[in-house]
């Protein structure tokens, strides 16, 4: 159980000046990952990998882990960010009325999904609104 105790145990005094951060092994390993990592930090965490091979071990299994949360984020953000370029390249087409009926039927069934969609979808596409943002443009 020494391991857990170390690797539970904070890490004290770490940060700079009066603004002291009290980090664990784990905290200071996500840190790292990120790439947020101040100089003091890394100098606490590479003390601590390397004060014992078993630390060593959590800290791969750890940056392992990580790693992998971080990248299914980073695939998650963007499949929402691609998503939404394609809603609105659908509104673009709809707009302009030139969708194809396969682009006119991923569209409604968009819109159909839910009552936000059907909302934001109106709102978008008002002509009023519409107008309005195109002068604010033109100017």
């Amino acid at each position: 159980m020494k391991i857990l105790g170390s690797f539970k145990r904070k890490i004290r005094n770490v940060g700079i000046g009066r603004k002291r951060q009290v980090l664990t092994p784990a905290e200071l390993i996500d840190k790292y990952i990120r790439g947020n990592i101040s100089k003091k930090e890394h100098n606490y965490l590479d003390w601590w990998v390397g004060n014992d091979p078993r630390n060593m071990k959590i800290f791969e299994d750890l940056t392992e882990s990580i790693s992998r949360k971080v990248t299914r984020k980073q695939k998650t953000e963007s499949t929402i960010e691609a998503k939404a370029r394609r809603i609105a390249t659908l509104l673009a087409g709809y707009m302009r009325n030139n969708l194809t009926l396969d682009e006119q039927c991923e569209l409604d069934e968009w819109i159909g999904a839910s009552d936000k969609n059907l909302k934001l979808f109106k709102e978008l596409t008002d002509p009023k609104r519409v107008q309005l943002a195109l002068e604010l443009f033109s100017d």
